[in-house]
């Protein structure tokens, strides 16, 4: 297929009709469309797909329901005053050397603030070498249109750049661009009904085997259907795993990024660390010394009083020489002498006598028990007081002055601290410890996610070797039953039939990713600069649609390649679907590629320039000035395959208006890029 040109009347941007033209120069086949983000670069494509196919969505709106795309003119509405508004597209194209004529009309009013469009009559002719016209209904116009171009791939005829960073993306993501786009090109919705339809037919002719069979065959084909679930649950379940493995492994290299942008402070995060440490064993060591002069405070006290402990432990020991404390004669003692007047030595103790007033004397010097235990117990204590009177003073002294040392150490830490905390805060990153923290337990989360899939994977097989098992012992159990009824055999007859599906469904898959791996790998060398070509040598479809890209070691390299290097993949892989489609190394439909050049060095844009036309029929670069500057212009040039340059030129009621400029009006207008004369002044 060929386009010759689009002409848009009221759709979208484009107010009254305008055209681009496709074609010109025999030879040359790329178009640039030039313009400012929102300037309708991307409805182009969607007029082309909605005069295709008569859809109003593209893959990019997601889940935007039709009702909130409008198509119509909004400056056209305005201007009709309630009075129905008509927008077409128009498109001129070749195919097999007849030329065809296809236009898509609808109808639209604006009213009480309220749009409606409705679609109008569609028509597509043809006209052949000889001149005739034919007109081809409009029942056979889908078929014919899906037989030039296959609607199972015709979301990748656009490049868009967030198409592109979402095949770069590792993930679950990532995987469902691949399945998705994988499973267009098989078109293998219908075998997959197939073999649902199937499955729900063989469970149910199988329950109708067991209610009649023997109770032997309705064990094996309970046990039979028991670990078949079992196998479909596990399936299941190392599907959500490989999910959050994935999910696990997105989060690791996001985290080796982060810390890539922060592993120049690690030294000052080393330091803080350190610090901190330092900070808590000094407050520690404060407490402890303070709990030890805690003890020493009562000691202290006795400083202040310690004449007047001085003379009462000299007058305490004073009578203690005398032998006044204890007393020689216990008070007790004498006070049973003067009551009962008589002495241990025979005389008579009558008051008023000579020896009655000696033992009265002695009973006058004597204490009670209990008063002199107190003095000698003060008179002990204050003996010990004194006798260590020096080494306590020696301790406090040395604790204040160990306290005072740790005092001026915590406080130095803590400035210190304050001064580092600053100077983090100044660089405005991320802790690079928590980052490794953060990468550590997602490593192991992976890690345990990895044990738990390999080991269910070993039970699927386990499980299926049990499934073998219990088909031959169903089929030997049947024959020795003589079971030979039609339901048996239908129900023999569909599983066998349900498995070979299964099993052609996964042989085909299998094979196509295989050519579409080769096939993007034979891209990825011929894209990617010396440096790519030297680190990478395959890419690789994993089972679970992920992609991955081995080195020349035949290991997994893809966490270690570049942006740009990411987006050159993307773009070999989208591409490798395209040609698969095609069934040819050339890309036999129109290519749009709405700003395709993202974060890709000079080497890689200028790669892409030099061989994306010899690989697409047409290509129609979407570019802004940041992505079209004045040396991908020259380079373009080079090539010989530039044909036209159309600019999107907006006005100030928000409509866009397709202008057609020669080469060297362009060439002058473009910006060069600043960052290419500085590779080469470096």
């Amino acid at each position: 297929m060929k386009l010759l040109s689009l002409t848009l009347y009221n759709f979208r941007q484009f107010l009254g009709e305008q055209t681009i033209t496709f074609t010109g120069k025999t030879g040359r086949n790329v178009v640039v469309v030039f313009g400012e983000n929102g300037r309708g670069k991307t409805g182009i494509f969607r007029a082309l797909m909605y005069c295709l196919f008569g859809e109003k969505k593209l893959e990019q709106d997601g889940n935007i329901s039709n009702a909130e795309i409008q198509l119509i003119n909004t400056t056209a509405l305005y201007k009709s005053a309630d009075k129905a508004v008509t927008m077409w597209v128009q498109l001129l194209f070749e195919h097999d050397g007849n030329r065809y004529t296809l236009q898509r009309e609808m109808y639209g009013t604006y009213k009480n603030e309220q749009l409606r469009e409705e679609n109008g009559p569609v028509s597509l002719s043809c006209i052949n070498e000889d001149g005739n016209i034919k007109k081809i209904t409009e029942d056979k116009m889908r078929d014919f249109i899906e037989s030039i171009l296959d609607k199972r791939v015709r979301d990748y005829f656009l490049f868009d750049g967030e198409k592109i960073e979402r095949i770069t993306r590792a993930g679950r993501e990532q995987q469902e661009q691949i399945k998705l786009g994988i499973r267009k090109l098989l078109d293998i919705d219908t075998l997959e009904r197939g073999i649902s339809i199937l499955k729900k037919y063989k469970d149910d002719l199988e329950k109708k085997v067991r209610e009649m069979a023997s109770p032997e065959i309705q064990k094996i084909m309970l046990q039979l259907q028991r670990e078949e679930d079992r196998q479909i649950l596990l399936e299941q379940t190392i599907e959500e795993w490989r999910t959050e493995i994935d999910k696990a492994s997105s989060e690791i290299q996001d985290l080796d990024r982060r810390f890539e942008a922060v592993k120049d402070i690690k030294p000052l995060l080393e330091q803080r660390l350190r610090m901190e440490k330092e900070l808590a064993g000094l407050e520690k060591s404060k407490e402890e010394t303070l709990t030890k002069m805690k003890t020493l405070v009562l000691g202290a006290a006795t400083l202040s009083i310690e004449n007047l402990l001085g003379e009462v432990f000299h007058e305490i020991d004073s009578h203690k020489s005398k032998g006044e404390i204890p007393s020689e004669i216990r008070k007790d003692f004498i006070e049973k002498l003067l009551a009962e007047e008589f002495c241990i030595c025979g005389q008579t103790l009558c008051e008023g006598s000579d020896a009655y007033k000696k033992v009265r004397e002695w009973f006058d010097k004597t204490t009670d028990t209990a008063t002199q235990d107190a003095q000698l117990e003060l008179w002990r204590y204050l003996a010990e007081i004194d006798g260590s009177k020096e080494a306590e003073s020696q301790r406090r002294d040395t604790l204040l002055a160990h306290y005072a040392d740790l005092r001026n150490k915590h406080i130095f830490t803590e400035n210190t601290l304050t001064e580092i905390k600053e100077q983090l805060k100044s660089h405005n990153s991320e802790d690079v410890f928590s980052l490794e923290d953060q990468r550590e337990k997602t490593r192991n989360k992976r890690a345990q996610l990895e044990v738990k899939k390999d080991n269910a994977q070993n039970e699927i097989t386990k499980i299926k070797y049990s499934i073998e098992k219990l088909k031959e012992q169903l089929k030997d159990e049947q024959r020795k039953k003589g079971q030979k009824d039609v339901i048996s055999k239908q129900a023999l007859l569909v599983r066998e039939a349900w498995e070979g599906l299964g099993g052609i469904a996964k042989d085909f898959s299998d094979e196509i990713k295989t050519i579409i791996a080769e096939k993007a790998s034979c891209l990825l060398k011929i894209l990617l600069d010396e440096e790519g070509k030297k680190n990478i040598s395959t890419l690789k479809v994993e089972d679970n649609f992920s992609l991955q890209v081995l080195d020349r070691w035949g290991k997994p390299f893809l966490a270690n390649i570049s942006a740009g290097q990411r987006q050159i993949l993307s773009i070999a892989f989208i591409t490798s679907l395209a040609q698969t489609a095609s069934n040819d190394t050339l890309y036999e439909m129109p290519l749009f590629m709405d700003t395709p050049f993202g974060r890709l060095s000079s080497i890689h844009r200028r790669s892409l320039i030099e061989n994306i036309p010899q690989w697409a029929s047409q290509w129609i670069l979407l570019a802004t000035d940041t992505e079209f500057r004045l040396e991908e212009g020259q380079w373009l040039l080079e090539s010989g395959r530039w044909d036209k340059f159309f600019r999107l030129i907006p006005d100030e009621h928000g409509n866009t208006y397709i202008k057609e400029e020669e080469f060297a009006s362009v060439l002058g207008n473009l910006q060069p890029r600043p960052e290419l004369y500085e590779e080469k002044m470096s």
